[in-house]
């Protein structure tokens, strides 16, 4: 029996629950200067959205017209339309696909578009997905995990694996989230990763082994330092060029960093000593005199300062570096580790490992607003818009705060799920944070290294929805690489893309809140010095026909159709159709080259070797067309019966 819905991720399927679309829209075309970029405009239900796909020169002017395999930044920008205010803090989806037709695409096949990327319907895919997002695992060992969530069959959602030197202390990515620093002290280098080859691109020589890295917030500069090292513990990396530009004169190895939010001021911590630094001219402004040696530094951005927990000890010094002067001293109890700062800056919470609490501190005058018990031994904070999430070493149990409760004054309860069933407490995770939020806003992902798993858990529910196995590698920090659209700017939502091929692209666009949906229009010219795109590829290769019956130990021919979808004609006289059948999950595979046997039609023939759901994928190599990790055909095969008989075919 044919099955229609391919298998996906628990947090999907909300997506195939949406209402039927609504379209009361205005839509406008502004009209550009020669030296502009083209934008689009639309209004719905007191919103406005303009869009622009455009290529920025050196000089940030845009070029226009875009060529094909240009990189382009795709922007839109939301607006009340009453007032003109920008509208903040949303999830636009976007996809981008050819449009073959030589005219808009109209209302309502935007809706039927959208509706069958929606689905994850065969046959429909955007050539562009701007809502796909990468959980990165940094294991023990000298690699690091690159797994899709959102896709992959057969239970494996790897997309690679990123091998490294030496096992990584410590990482972090940069602003536009294409380049990934990893520190390996053992080898005294810090690799670069491509986050779109995911490959290790380059590595910079460290002088001494760098096992912490700090990247100012404005992601010009990353600064290394070096826990232990005798002399030039500390360096300064233009993160262009990935030279060395200073090495600032240190009295020992183990400095901290912490930066203020327009990357100005850089604070250095050794010992009892904080030194304030010019990140424009490298130059030091002068020092403070802590009271005892930091433990960690954190800026917070609301309160404009910087917190330096001194964990030995237990308490917090709060450091204005405008004044060069520490302004207010928060008391606690001795085993902070590191202090760790709500969205919005209000809250400040310190995980004390060695006596179960969390302290957390209200930024906004410095006070102590509650002390919440957390069993087994707390370390590590991450946040999503609602909740903090409480990471402990020696228990399975994450701890959920609401946020928004944090004002009240009676003692909060503490929600929580297991992550697990062992604690992950045989990972040194140092100062890595396994926790980590996902692009949704209302979910977080957590690693366990003792089970080789990463959870991942949706709001509102009791426990984990699910995991991604870690293939007996031990994780022991996340981060997440969002390939959608973020917010840039106050209701700028942006991401870079990079269309191959010349043509009419349909960019579809749905905001959820409040409903609206439509169709941008763009065009991509050839480049002149590729000449003109003869092969665009916007091949669609999709099943002839879903009424195919599987049975144990009889062949069955699949037929595949191959349509040019500019021209709508077959792609005649291919050799290099392959498909692969799968059987769930992974345990058997066969791939075979298809035959043409009429034109654009190709043929395969396999024998399932077991009952089960087999899983069908299509590529072809002549046409850029790659082994899709989304299935084309998913079929049931079943037993043969008394009165079964072979079925070649339909």
């Amino acid at each position: 029996m044919p099955l229609y819905s391919r298998t996906t991720t628990a947090w999907l399927v909300c997506f195939l629950c949406l209402p039927s679309f609504t379209m009361a829209a205005s839509t406008k075309h502004k009209k550009q200067s020669q030296n502009q970029a083209p934008v689009d405009h639309i209004q719905q239900k007191g919103v406005s959205v303009n869009f622009k796909l455009a290529t920025p020169t050196t000089a940030g002017t845009p070029t226009t017209p875009l060529r094909a395999g240009e990189e382009a930044s795709i922007e839109f920008t939301l607006t009340d339309a009453t007032t003109q205010k920008p509208i903040i803090g949303r999830k636009p989806r976007v996809w981008i696909a050819p449009n073959p037709e030589k005219k808009p695409t109209s209302d309502k096949q935007c809706r039927k578009i959208i509706g069958s990327y929606l689905q994850g319907s065969l046959g429909a895919r955007p050539e562009i997905d701007l809502n796909a997002y990468y959980i990165l695992a940094l294991n023990q060992e000298a690699n690091i995990s690159v797994i899709d969530p959102l896709q992959g069959y057969g239970g494996s959602k790897l997309l690679a694996l990123v091998e490294l030197a030496a096992p990584g202390t410590d990482w972090v990515l940069d602003t536009p989230q294409k380049r990934l620093f990893v520190a390996t002290p053992s080898n005294k280098q810090v690799a670069v990763v491509d986050t779109a080859t995911w490959k290790v691109t380059a590595s910079i020589e460290a002088n001494s082994a760098a096992d912490r890295l700090f990247l100012q917030p404005d992601g010009k500069k990353l600064w290394l330092t070096a826990e232990g090292a005798e002399q030039a513990s500390l360096a300064v990396i233009d993160t262009d060029t990935l030279k060395v530009l200073a090495t600032p004169e240190t009295k020992m190895g183990g400095a901290m960093v912490g930066f203020s939010t327009d990357s100005r001021q850089a604070f250095v911590s050794q010992g009892s000593a904080l030194s304030i630094f010019d990140t424009q001219t490298m130059a030091k402004r002068g020092d403070i005199n802590l009271q005892t040696a930091a433990t960690s530094l954190a800026y917070a951005n609301l309160a404009q300062a910087l917190y330096v927990v001194h964990g030995q000890e237990g308490y917090i010094e709060v450091v204005d570096g405008s004044k060069m002067a520490v302004i207010a001293r928060l008391e606690a109890k001795p085993g902070m580790q590191s202090v760790h700062f709500s969205p919005d800056g209000r809250w400040a919470f310190a995980p004390n490992p060695k006596d179960n609490h969390v302290y957390v501190f209200d930024t906004a005058d410095n006070s102590l607003a509650q002390t919440i018990d957390i069993e087994g031994g707390p370390d590590r904070v991450s946040f999503t818009g609602n909740f903090a999430y409480i990471h402990a070493s020696k228990s399975e149990y994450v701890g959920l705060i609401p946020l928004s409760a944090l004002n009240q004054k009676q003692k909060l309860s503490v929600l929580r799920f297991a992550a697990g069933q062992q604690p992950p407490e045989a990972a040194d995770i140092g100062e890595l944070n396994p926790l980590a939020p996902t692009p949704e806003g209302n979910a977080v992902i957590v690693a366990n290294a003792a089970e080789k798993t990463i959870y991942y858990y949706a709001e509102g529910m009791n426990a984990p929805m699910g995991s991604f196995q870690n293939y007996l590698r031990h994780p022991k920090a996340l981060l997440v690489v969002d390939r959608g659209v973020r917010e840039t700017a106050p209701g700028v939502y942006a991401s870079n893309v990079k269309l191959a091929h010349e043509g009419r692209y349909n960019v579809a666009f749905v905001l959820d809140t409040p409903r609206i949906t439509h169709c941008f229009n763009a065009t991509v010219t050839a480049d002149p010095k590729q000449g003109k795109d003869t092969n665009q590829s916007a091949t669609l290769i999709e099943p002839l026909s879903m009424e195919y019956k599987l049975t144990v130990g009889q062949p069955v021919r699949l037929r595949f159709k191959a349509t040019d979808s500019t021209t709508k004609q077959p792609k005649i006289g291919l050799k290099d159709v392959g498909v692969m059948a799968m059987l769930a999950p992974g345990i058997w595979q066969q791939r075979l080259w298809a035959q043409s046997v009429e034109e654009g039609i190709y043929e395969v023939s396999f024998t399932p070797p077991k009952p089960g759901m087999y899983y069908t994928f299509v590529h072809c190599p002549s046409l850029g067309v790659a082994l899709n990790r989304q299935p084309t055909l998913i079929l049931q095969a079943h037993v043969a019966t008394a009165d079964s008989s072979s079925t070649m075919g339909k």
